[in-house]
């Protein structure tokens, strides 16, 4: 039974993750939560689904075959620089850090983790992306120009 907080409702996460047992488990917690999930195994099937499912949240390791997650990351930046990124990984040492920090990424989360502290960063990272789309929403309102609004309202008005 999905439990969708309502922070969550218009969020859709893309999660990479090639250890099995740690994507099942994050997996099955994410979907209690979250409306959309999108799951992949690396980097490379992660940028597929973020190309076509186009997610607003994105939850990658950074140790993968086929392509690592910085790899990744990089691509996704170069597509979309404002998409929230929080990285689980088991690597501690600094080139991961300074690498994760230069492509901005918005959270770190060491493993072993538990799927409650992703839960903890996605709730962060809901704000933000709720902001987001408001802010964008207000600003394609704002560029309707006046001449569109009197359009609108006269259809509005002939159907009533």
């Amino acid at each position: 039974m999905k439990n969708i907080n309502s922070n969550y409702a218009h969020i859709k996460v893309l999660y990479i993750e090639d250890d099995k047992l740690v994507r099942t488990m994050v997996q099955e917690r994410l979907e209690e939560f979250v409306n959309e999930l999108y799951v992949a195994e690396n980097g490379d099937e992660g940028l597929s689904l973020f190309k076509s499912k186009n997610p607003n949240l994105i939850i990658t390791d950074l140790n993968m075959p086929v392509m690592s997650g910085i790899e990744f990351i990089k691509k996704i930046r170069s597509i979309d620089s404002s998409v929230p990124v929080i990285v689980t990984s088991a690597l501690t040492d600094v080139d991961s850090f300074v690498k994760s920090i230069e492509l901005k990424v918005d959270k770190y989360i060491l493993k072993p983790f538990s799927p409650d502290e992703v839960l903890g960063a996605i709730d962060i990272m809901s704000r933000q992306i709720i902001l987001s789309q408001l802010s964008t929403a207000f600003f394609e309102l704002e560029s309707v120009s006046h001449e569109q609004l009197e359009i609108g309202r006269a259809s509005c008005r002939e159907r009533v």
